[in-house]
């Protein structure tokens, strides 16, 4: 791994007031200063990027700074318009392609970012290329296609666990039930159980829900931990501890509302956690805090009424730094 330092970065500065208009040094600052964000001011990184686009628009300087507005400044309609013209120019490598793939799957323009995701796929065997094609064929509801795209993503470095878990999702949309809790063992028998992980055991324990497995879907929450969650926000996790075990539902409930009336407790005395909320934040968060509270105390009546509804859907995964002559990230310098 190779990171620009602070010297370095100086350097590439000096060298660019000798030559003003050489755009792969100006990508080499941009980069230099994201490297660096200690000496960011005024968004030297994304002025730099701009600079080289605006002095010659290539395939480096368009893509660069079509990824840096998507990802580190949220001007994606901007980002892609920039990347649609960069692919104007007819790339070689695979890095245009890949990119604006993923910006149509994020503007859910499905066909179109597998039409995109393929011709990167050409140009290169990529895991992640391959997963987010299972992705756009599962939200097109081509399920049994998603399949061959998700089982190549399981079996190859699934780090996260993603291919897998969609490719248990994809099982239950098409009703295979037996490779679905087959699928289901391996996530249990391979996740890391650690909270803030993607899939996770509330991931897990929603696909035996589905089925209607009360039974594992209450011990796969409660193997996660029940404090990483609230139960009326995962209603079929705590519907599910209900049926289940009342008592571990109950003690729950009764220490999600006492964490919310210590909080009410502490904003009412001025307790230093709240000093810099104003007044009327502190207003809005104790009304806040107290419909939380009547939520939960109300739950177990939502749930004699009717079951639940759950939300399942597939991960898609991040494609990664895609900027030219990133060293970091081991990317090559140029199209």
């Amino acid at each position: 791994m190779t990171i620009t330092s602070e010297i370095e970065l100086k350097k590439l500065i000096s060298q660019l007031k000798l030559n003003p208009t050489n755009i792969d040094l100006m990508n080499q600052v941009a980069i230099g200063y994201m490297e660096n964000p200690s000496m960011i001011e005024d968004n030297e990184d994304l002025k730099y990027f701009e600079k080289a686009y605006k002095i010659e628009k290539t395939v480096k300087s368009m893509n660069n700074l079509a990824w840096q507005l998507f990802f580190e400044f949220g001007e994606e309609e901007r980002a892609f318009n920039i990347q649609k013209e960069c692919l104007d120019f007819k790339p070689k490598s695979y890095i245009p392609y890949f990119l604006y793939s993923y910006m149509l799957l994020h503007r859910k323009e499905y066909k179109l970012a597998i039409e995109y995701s393929k011709i990167a796929k050409d140009k290169i065997d990529n895991r992640i290329i391959n997963h987010n094609i299972g992705v756009a064929n599962y939200r097109l509801g081509d399920y049994k296609k998603s399949i061959d795209y998700f089982v190549a993503s399981s079996n190859n470095e699934d780090i996260e666990f993603k291919g897998l878990f969609n490719l248990a999702v994809c099982y239950l949309k098409i009703d295979e039930r037996e490779k679905l809790l087959s699928t289901l063992k391996q996530l249990e028998n391979k996740i890391t159980w650690n909270f803030g992980d993607n899939i996770s055991g509330y991931e897990i324990a929603t696909l035996y829900y589905e089925i209607g497995d009360y039974k594992n879907t209450a011990k796969c929450a409660i193997k996660q931990g029940l404090d990483g969650i609230d139960l009326a926000d995962w209603t079929n996790i705590g519907y599910s501890i209900w049926i289940e075990n009342k008592k571990i539902y109950w003690s729950t409930i009764e220490k999600s509302i006492n964490e919310k009336r210590t909080f009410i407790s502490e904003i009412e005395s001025g307790h230093e956690d709240w000093v810099d909320e104003t007044d009327d934040e502190k207003k809005s968060n104790i009304l806040e805090f107290e419909r939380e509270i009547k939520k939960l105390l109300d739950l177990e009546k939502s749930f004699i009424n009717r079951i639940p509804e759950a939300k399942v859907d597939v991960w898609e995964e991040y494609c990664g730094c895609l900027m030219f002559d990133c060293k970091r990230c081991g990317n090559q310098s140029d199209d």
